[in-house]
């Protein structure tokens, strides 16, 4: 049986993927932007399981007819509990479940954290009994070079991609040291974090698992990292997408 599509549609990008055996094939890229300018009928027809952290597009997508849709939610199995001292747990984001499933997927085993350094930076946490027990949310690296930028008259606006992680801590000028504060400054805040989630869940047991646009800054910083993949959501996605039965 041929593998459903596979819709991931984060607060900027959106991607559409199929499982293969090889893995996860992208098949398309494109911003959020452009998804709402050409609606749902630019999927193919088949099968479509969605992530979606955008309420209005998760509205539309409902709305289209002729093919099974699924949205995956807090209340799919995914492989793992969600811990009963989390309030409000069914309006965690259904992308911090799915990464921490595709984690799982993929072999890496309890406790273990999984950042999603996008957007928005999320640590979401499955402790050794194999509970989702919460996470942190911060602001993605991007917002780390717009912030000053959106606050400030003269500052100006780096794009990340473009910086180099070579740039001196002490930055010579204005725009080396905003660029100081994004490839040494985000780090240090998800290092420091991941050392403060290990001395709560696991110790030197926990495993880390990195995905998101900025995984390969924050990679270069950590001191072990035990799983770094771009696709995360997405086998999550898959990985639920075998479980749901289709008519």
């Amino acid at each position: 049986m041929r593998h459903p599509l596979l819709l991931q549609v984060g607060n900027t990008n959106a991607r559409l993927a199929r499982e293969t055996p090889h893995g996860i094939a992208v098949r398309r890229s494109f911003t959020v932007q452009k998804l709402r300018e050409l609606g749902p009928d630019i999927f193919p027809a088949g099968d479509l399981f969605v992530c979606s952290v955008i309420p209005e597009l998760t509205a539309r997508l409902q709305e289209s007819s002729g093919r099974f849709i699924h949205f995956a939610s807090a209340r799919d199995d995914l492989g793992f509990e969600i811990s009963q001292a989390m309030k409000n747990h069914g309006r965690v984001g259904v992308d911090r479940l799915l990464g921490l499933a595709g984690a799982l997927r993929l072999g890496l085993r309890p406790p273990l954290v999984v950042v999603d350094a996008g957007t928005a930076c999320t640590l979401n946490v499955i402790d050794d009994r194999h509970r989702f027990c919460g996470g942190v949310i911060a602001p993605g690296v991007g917002a780390f070079a717009d912030y000053l930028a959106d606050r400030t008259a003269t500052l100006p606006r780096l794009r990340p991609r473009r910086i180099s992680t070579d740039s001196p801590i002490v930055g010579s000028d204005t725009r080396t040291a905003i660029a100081s504060a994004v490839v040494h400054g985000f780090p240090a805040m998800v290092r420091g974090l991941i050392e403060r989630i290990r001395s709560e869940h696991g110790g030197r047991r926990l495993r880390v698992a990195i995905t998101g646009g900025a995984r390969r800054l924050l990679a270069e910083s950590i001191e072990r990292v035990d799983l770094m993949e771009e696709n995360l959501v997405l086998y999550g996605l898959a990985d639920l997408a075998r479980k749901i039965p289709r008519t």
